[in-house]
Formats: C-alpha cells, sequence, structure tokens
C-alpha cells in the first residue's frame, strides 16, 4: 500500500505548487534509511517470535533495545520524510501532526497494553530501555 501511495504522491508532485526537486533530493536518502529502519525493527520482532523459547518474554536486543517502540519511530521519520519530499514544505506539518497523534495516542496505548500483559516483566524492560521513541529525549 505505501509503494501505490508513493507513485501515486510522485506523480501528482510534478502538479503541486510547493513541491521542490532541491527538496525531494534532499529527503530522498533519509526517506529510504527509514524505510529499511522500519523493515529491520519489523524483522526483528518476527524472528524474536518465532522462537518458542522466547514465549512470554519482551523483545530487549537490537532496535528494541534502544527505545521501546523502534517501529513507530522510524515509520513516522520514514512518512514525515517522504511528505516533505513529495509534498514540500507543508509536508513538515503534516509529519509533525503524525508525530504528535504517535505520541499522544498511539504510544500511551501500546505502553498500557503492554503493562496489562505483562506486567513486572514490562517495569523491568522499561527500566533497562527508558526512552520510548527517542534515544534520550522521550
Amino acid at each position: 500500500m505505501d509503494a501505490i501511495l508513493t507513485v501515486l504522491h510522485l506523480y501528482s508532485a510534478s502538479y503541486n505548487p510547493t513541491w521542490s526537486s532541491n527538496l525531494a533530493g534532499w529527503m530522498l536518502p533519509p526517506t529510504i534509511m527509514f524505510a529499511l529502519l522500519e523493515l529491520l525493527s519489523m524483522q526483528q520482532k518476527r524472528a524474536f517470535k518465532k522462537k518458542p523459547k522466547n514465549n512470554g518474554k519482551i523483545l530487549d536486543t537490537g532496535l528494541w533495545g534502544i527505545v521501546r517502540n523502534p517501529n513507530y519511530i522510524v515509520s513516522h521519520a520514514w512518512r514525515f520524510t517522504q511528505g516533505v519530499a513529495l509534498f514540500g514544505w507543508p509536508g513538515l506539518l503534516f509529519g509533525w501532526g503524525m508525530l504528535k497523534d504517535a505520541i499522544d495516542n498511539q504510544i500511551p496505548g501500546v505502553e498500557w497494553y503492554m503493562q496489562r500483559k505483562y506486567g513486572e516483566k514490562y517495569d523491568a524492560y522499561k527500566a533497562k530501555v527508558p526512552y520510548r521513541l527517542i534515544p534520550g529525549i522521550y
């Protein structure tokens, strides 16, 4: 689905008065990097869950050992850079809105679910990995 949206946005970008080829060029490398990091975070999670010995455990290695929700931050960063590349400067507002939604709504829901499901194990994980999204900040 993301690939289809990207193609549609690229097609329509040439008709967008706020679109800039320079800005799109600058945003392409981080967009690709964040897309690859999202794939990596999901691959790490999938590989962890696939092993029966990890049943009932919390993934706390790799990207998941740096922040508790790496899939959210790289996904939002990817869409943020993609939005700027495809929509120009108004994409900054779109990206900020998505990040604010993650901080205000999505992450608290995930935290509540994990706390309820894992209890003390999740408390230990939060002590080991104190940041939800951005290392050193949040």
